[in-house]
């Protein structure tokens, strides 16, 4: 395909990839490892070794059929993977991957702009012509393989000769500096591609069951039935909610309704990514024992429910719903973001009255979905102004990233409070309960790191701390039980996504083996 330029050996070719994929692209990995060791014999040991390892890759993998295709595949990876790495400064692993593999078209064409493609071109595209124009030598398969294994094994030696003397100095360096295999390239996205797999290639026919004792059980004593909406929020973080404290008045269409909502200030999420904290979220298994993909195959909060007899109806204006709505109802609005969050409102009162009977209710939001954060509210609740108005942050001051986001956020808020105000309509029939909750939180540029989906052990709290509230009808308070002053001082506590499974449990009046009255919110607070 590409004239030959000059020839080399296999092996000139095999060092002079290797020395290009560590130090053209990793100039992030050097920043951050320079800062830990210095400019002493820890930094350049600690190159020569991944220099070794990647050579010794390079030689076991590329041949005369798989040289040039690979060596064009990791050349554009490391180009697309150093852009993100540059601009929005994320780390790289399987969760990261995973969140992309679940990104639709519409998420990924915010995220690619005329920079994204001059990055493609300078560090992938004329490096792959380069790298296809020589012309490789290879020995008689013999002598080739035999000079790699001489040169491979010589490398090896040398790199455990560097480690093994000072083993345990290395061994500690790692264990305080696990941070930096998630900025080092090809590395980190090889490592990403090998624990997804693993991952998505789990496979079972059936849903493994949870809470299969379930039973119905009510609590309340006026004989309606129950009607309860999750609202799932979208990269809404806890910072940037004036409920909490924040200077803006970003929830100020939930004023009205202040006296009946109960906003727990002190929340973090089960992951920085959709991928994972929306399964984990309907998981009985909680953060510490959720495993990502296995919510492929194992039932969740909402088949509980349905198994109780309650109709459940997930309304989704996101990507999708990560497998949780499998097995119960779905209405799916628009695709590629092309409706506001307003459409998840749309026919509600009728729609929850044909429901007829205990119900449960998802909203999923786009909410504040970036980098976009200027497409996902109308133009009338662009109350902070000028609001960044491109995909590519980079090229708004921080001022103005904030100002599209809290713009995000004031009309996540109208759609909490339009839900309310509906939910208070349909209150002669049924018990109303409202619970708020997003999925992550965000990084607006705070030290350099935007976007979200972070490893979870380095993950900035502008990512894990989120917001969550409940609104109670007041006029079916004492139906319910509640004791409103012992649920307001609750809010002052610390709670995660593992309340969000037991409270809606407890809220629903099911029993069942799996619900833990320690991590139902309301526990605790109803009134004998």
């Amino acid at each position: 395909m590409f004239k030959s330029a000059a020839s080399v050996s296999s092996l000139a070719y095999n060092f002079l990839l290797s020395f290009l994929l560590l130090f053209a692209y990793n100039g992030i990995f050097l920043q951050k490892l320079y800062a830990v060791t210095g400019s002493g014999w820890d930094f350049v040991s600690v190159n020569l070794i991944v220099f070794l390892f990647l050579f010794a890759a390079c030689n076991l993998l590329l041949w005369p059929k798989t040289a040039k295709p690979l060596a064009v595949f990791f050349l554009m990876a490391n180009a697309v993977c150093l852009y993100f790495m540059a601009d929005y400064h994320i780390a790289i692993d399987k969760i990261m991957l995973l969140n992309a593999l679940e990104t639709d078209s519409a998420e990924a064409a915010d995220l690619f702009n005329k920079k994204f493609f001059a990055f493609l071109l300078i560090g992938g595209i004329l490096p792959a012509v380069f790298f296809c124009r020589l012309k490789i030598r290879f020995a008689p398969l013999r002598r080739e393989f035999l000079l790699r294994l001489g040169l491979t094994a010589a490398g090896l030696a040398v790199a455990a000769a560097v480690i093994f003397p000072n083993y345990k100095y290395a061994a500690q360096f790692l264990r305080n500096n696990r941070s930096l295999k998630y900025q080092l390239l090809p590395v980190n996205y090889v490592g990403a591609v090998i624990s997804a797999v693993k991952i998505v290639s789990r496979t079972h026919h059936e849903p493994v069951a949870v809470g299969r004792d379930a039973v119905f059980r009510p609590y309340w004593q006026n004989g309606k039935p129950v009607l309860m909406v999750l609202v799932v929020g979208e990269t809404a973080r806890a910072q940037n909610f004036s409920l909490g404290g924040y200077p803006r008045d970003t929830n100020r269409d939930l004023l009205p309704y202040a006296g009946d909502l109960f906003y727990f200030a002190n929340t973090v999420s089960c992951g920085t990514s959709t991928a994972v904290s929306l399964p984990c979220m309907f998981s009985a298994a909680g953060r510490r024992d959720f495993k990502p993909g296995s919510e492929v195959y194992t039932e969740n909060l909402l088949d509980i429910f349905a198994r109780t007899g309650y109709r459940v109806l997930w309304r989704e204006n996101n990507s999708g719903c990560k497998n949780n709505c499998n097995r119960v109802e779905t209405e799916t609005f628009c695709r590629n973001y092309a409706c506001k969050d307003e459409i998840l409102l749309k026919d509600f009162v009728a729609r929850a009255n044909a429901l007829a009977g205990n119900a449960l209710i998802v909203l999923h939001q786009q909410g504040s979905h970036g980098p976009a954060y200027y497409h996902r509210y109308p133009a009338a609740f662009e109350r902070y102004a000028p609001a960044c108005q491109t995909e590519d942050l980079s090229l708004c001051p921080q001022s103005e990233i904030v100002n599209a986001y809290d713009n995000s956020i004031a009309y996540t808020s109208h759609i909490l409070a339009e839900t309310v105000r509906r939910l208070k309509e349909l209150s002669d029939r049924y018990n109303v309960i409202m619970l708020y909750v997003s999925d992550h939180g965000e990084s607006l540029g705070e030290n350099g790191i935007y976007l979200h989906a972070a490893p979870y052990m380095i993950a900035p709290e502008e990512q894990t701390r989120i917001p969550m509230l409940v609104w109670l009808d007041p006029d079916n308070a004492d139906a319910l039980r509640i004791d409103r002053e012992c649920l307001r001082k609750k809010t002052a506590g610390s709670w995660s996504h593992d309340n969000v499974f037991h409270t809606l449990l407890g809220l629903g009046g099911i029993k069942t083996s799996v619900y833990n009255p320690a991590l139902d919110l309301i526990s605790g607070c109803r009134k004998k």
